[in-house]
Order: structure tokens, then C-alpha cells, then sequence
């Protein structure tokens, strides 16, 4: 049977805490977070067993993949592949969905 998962704006609204993840949806080992990152930049890291996407709603922020820096704007979507090194850099304000398998690491 289909999930449907309702009111997500909604749910996106109550995301008020820089830089922690509202949780909207699962998906198998998937999840689908609501994030909002203020003048922060994460550390370089990698995920050995994972993938981690990005999906820009509002705001621009700066991608870096093995080395190679790239501005992301509303409607860009990236990927990482497991084992590439990134981080990502926000200078002003940026929300965005984060969809990753992080927590099934092993």
C-alpha cells in the first residue's frame, strides 16, 4: 500500500533549529530531511558506505567534492557517491532536503 506522507510544508515550517534535520520521510533505509544552514560550513568527511544527496529549495551554497568546489542554487540537486570526500559551504542562508542511508552504515 502507498504511503502518503501529508502536510510536508507544514512540516518543513517547524525546521527552526540551524543545521539539525527535520525528519519528513523514509524511504527502505532512505530518509528525506528538511535542513536549514546558516554561515556554516561543514567539515571534510566522507561516508564509506553511503550516499548523500542534496536538494536546494531556497538559497545558494558551495559544494565541494574530492577537491572540485561548485555553487549549488534553488533547484540544483548533487549527489555523493560513498567514499568521496565533501563538505559543503553556506555563507548566507540555504534550505534544502538532505536524502541519505547515513544511519545504515556499517
Amino acid at each position: 500500500m502507498a504511503e502518503i506522507i501529508r502536510k510536508v510544508k507544514e512540516k518543513m515550517s517547524l525546521t527552526n533549529d540551524y543545521w539539525n534535520s527535520k525528519l519528513l520521510a523514509e524511504i527502505g533505509s532512505m530518509k528525506i530531511r528538511h535542513r536549514i544552514v546558516c554561515g556554516k560550513s561543514s567539515n571534510l568527511h566522507q561516508h564509506d558506505m553511503a550516499v548523500e544527496a542534496f536538494f536546494i529549495l531556497e538559497g545558494t551554497m558551495v559544494i565541494e567534492v574530492e577537491g572540485e568546489k561548485n555553487s549549488l542554487v534553488s533547484g540544483d540537486f548533487v549527489k555523493i557517491n560513498s567514499g568521496e570526500k565533501h563538505r559543503i559551504i553556506v555563507d548566507d542562508v540555504v534550505s534544502l532536503l538532505v536524502i541519505d542511508n547515513i544511519n545504515s552504515e556499517k
